[in-house]
């Protein structure tokens, strides 16, 4: 589709290359199981000064800003989450205003506006929910890579000019309705437990079905990264249980 180069910025190896193989590990700056932001809060150590750290570990230097950077390389496209976004956010901050506007492309939410320095901000594509409704549905998690893939796929985007990118963005979103939030009942854990408990064996233990079932079946709220911890759970409890039968 774009013909590009795949990268992965990964919070507990800094940047992998796509075909690169990797060890199995559960580590993430997002909130959820693995997550390494309670602790790098009580020691108070920035998402910033973890990444700078751990890409000199691994002597990648600055893998980012050097991608951007590269003459031989014609754009770069970053689609990540605000909280990822902030973990890199120092290293972008060193990209030349000229050379992010003519290069650099990012694909977010709206909150990462915030996290980014303020030269880059443009390069953030104005995307928002209306996404849904071209027929990019998906979950809030991949949320960037839906707006990548409806950038490349549904506008052609690669190789316009940044005001041209924005343009287009704008253009497609133009007279489309955000989705309506759905209200959802709000339980305690030991309540979502339950549900998830009496529905296992006919979702077969899928985490995917499960939380599906749960928002849009039982209309029940769960945030992505709680229900992961729970499903988790809930999973050794059930293998626990097929080894003492």
């Amino acid at each position: 589709m774009i013909d590009a180069e795949l990268f992965v910025v990964s919070a507990g190896l800094g940047l992998v290359s796509g075909d690169e193989n990797v060890p199995a590990y559960d580590l993430t700056i997002s909130a959820g199981a693995g997550s390494i932001a309670p602790t790098l809060r009580r020691l108070g150590v920035t998402d910033q000064a973890w990444w700078q750290a751990l890409t000199a570990a691994r002597d990648q230097g600055h893998p980012l800003s050097g991608l951007v950077g590269n003459d031989h390389i014609e754009q770069v496209w970053i689609a990540m989450p605000s909280t990822y976004l902030s973990m890199v956010a120092t290293e972008l901050s060193a990209v030349d205003a000229g050379v992010a506007r003519r290069k650099l492309r990012i694909f977010s939410s709206s909150k990462s506006h915030e996290v980014l320095p303020e030269h880059l901000r443009p390069c953030l594509m104005p995307y928002d929910t209306r996404l849904e409704a071209a027929g990019f549905a998906g979950t809030t998690s991949d949320f960037p890579q839906r707006c990548l893939l409806h950038f490349a796929k549904a506008l052609s985007g690669r190789g316009t000019s940044l005001d041209e990118a924005r343009s287009r963005v704008l253009a497609a979103l133009e007279g489309l309705n955000a989705p309506t939030k759905p209200e959802r009942q709000k339980l305690d854990d030991a309540e979502i437990i339950h549900v998830l408990r009496q529905q296992w064996q006919q979702h077969r233990g899928s985490s995917t079905k499960l939380l599906r079932y749960l928002r849009d079946g039982a209309g029940i709220a769960c945030e992505q990264g709680r229900f992961r911890q729970l499903w988790l759970g809930l999973k050794q409890e059930q293998q626990a249980n097929a080894l003492r039968s």
